[in-house]
Order: structure tokens, then C-alpha cells, then sequence
């Protein structure tokens, strides 16, 4: 028995890494096409030079980068949970700087070349992002695993629906282009809403860095047991039950 939870244990930490490391690639994937996507623009001049259809690809890439890591921790990965809401946090107060910075520069003068609209626009942007970024502070402070994880399989929710009423009104007074960002929230709130597709993707990802047989079991095992030690966890056992 000994063997069979140190074997699961080590099985377990495989699991966790692959796991995680597949879905935080194609999240770091994602955020280097939004961010090159992205790059050299800002506000409303960003806004006005393309497309729906480009405006959708950008929306729709930063909005995927925010579900990836969502999924990358295990039920019982605490620590993993608060490193992803930690950098979530960071992204969205990273981007949220920068375009205070952009609208403070030379002395304000871009912020006062904006209509009354168009700041407004931005500071409801600012605002919900500062929203989330405390929210997400919030989450961290969650102590069982299943709480954690609700709350930070919430947070996509958090951000998205005031993102798409946003990008709604943004579309009907500023610019219908606007109306493409409308789009990918949407399919994002669909997929956060109604999680099934997403958590067979899942099922299927752990089916593949899966082993079979005695070591699935054994991880399934020491998922358990957490990172309590194999020997302390078998002494726990004999004294619960006598077959052991």
C-alpha cells in the first residue's frame, strides 16, 4: 500500500504538470497574439481602425486567455489556484496602468483631446477592470479548494458580462465596429455559463496524460490525501480501519 501512494503521488505531480503546463502554453499563446494584436494602439484610435471582425479576433483572444488558466490547477491545487488569480490580477493591473499612463501623458492632453463620451467609455474600462482586479484579491482569500475554485471559475463571469453590456453601449454611441467585441463576449459568457464543453475538453486532456490502470487509481488516491505524507496517511488508515 505504501508503495502503490508514493507511486500515486509521483504520478499525481505528473499529472498536475502537464495538465497545467498545457493549458497555461496556450494561454500565454494567446495573450502574446492579443498583445501583438494589440500592439502600438490605444482606446478609441485602436477601436476606429479596424473591423468587427478584428475588433471579434482581439476580444475574442484576450477573453480566451482569461478562461485557459482557469483550467490549468487540479480540484485540490490550492496553491496553484492562487498563483493563476495573482497573475490574472497582475495582467489586468499591467493593462489598466498602461492606459492610465497613455491618458496622462503630456501633461493630460490626451485624455482632454477625448469628447465627454469617450471618457466616460474609459473610465467605465478602468473601472470594471479595477473591479475584477479586486475581486480577484478576494478569491485568494478563499481557504477550502472548492470555494477557490468557484470563485475563480467566476471571475471569467466577473469580467465578461460587464464587458459585454460595455461593448454593447460602446457600439450603439461610439462606433458599430464595436459590435465584433459584442460577439466574442458573448461566446465566452456562453462557454462560462454552460460549462459542459469545456470540462469534456478537459476530461479528454486528463485522459490523455493519464496513465491507466493501478498508477490512475493510486493518483486518484493521493489526490486524497494531498500533500500529506504516504506513511503518515497509511498509520491515519490503521487506526480508522482493521483491514489495513
Amino acid at each position: 500500500i505504501l508503495n502503490t501512494l508514493s507511486h500515486g503521488q509521483s504520478a499525481l505531480r505528473r499529472l498536475r504538470l502537464r495538465i497545467g503546463v498545457t493549458w497555461l502554453c496556450l494561454c500565454a499563446l494567446s495573450a502574446g497574439l492579443f498583445l501583438y494584436w494589440h500592439s502600438g494602439s490605444h482606446g478609441h484610435a485602436y477601436r476606429r481602425k479596424f473591423s468587427a471582425w478584428h475588433n471579434f479576433g482581439a476580444e475574442l483572444l484576450f477573453n480566451v486567455r482569461l478562461v485557459f488558466p482557469v483550467l490549468a490547477p487540479l480540484d485540490d491545487d490550492v496553491i496553484f489556484m492562487r498563483i493563476v488569480m495573482a497573475s490574472e490580477a497582475g495582467f489586468f493591473a499591467w493593462i489598466r496602468t498602461s492606459m492610465v499612463i497613455h491618458l496622462c501623458a503630456n501633461s493630460g492632453a490626451t485624455w482632454r483631446s477625448l469628447d465627454r463620451t469617450e471618457q466616460l467609455d474609459d473610465v467605465f474600462w478602468l473601472g470594471r477592470g479595477y473591479a475584477v482586479i479586486a475581486y480577484l484579491l478576494l478569491a485568494m482569500s478563499q481557504q477550502s479548494p472548492q470555494r477557490l475554485r468557484r470563485w475563480m471559475w467566476w471571475s471569467v463571469v466577473v469580467f465578461a458580462l460587464p464587458n459585454a453590456v460595455h461593448s454593447t453601449l460602446a457600439a450603439c454611441i461610439l462606433n458599430p465596429s464595436r459590435f465584433g467585441d459584442v460577439l466574442a463576449d458573448a461566446l465566452v459568457l456562453a462557454l462560462v455559463l454552460w460549462p459542459e464543453s469545456l470540462q469534456s475538453v478537459q476530461a479528454m486532456l486528463r485522459r490523455w496524460v493519464e496513465t491507466r490502470g493501478a498508477t490512475r487509481a493510486a493518483a486518484a488516491i493521493a489526490c486524497l490525501i494531498s500533500q500529506t505524507d504516504p506513511r503518515d496517511a497509511l498509520e491515519q488508515a490503521r487506526r480508522s480501519f482493521r483491514s489495513i
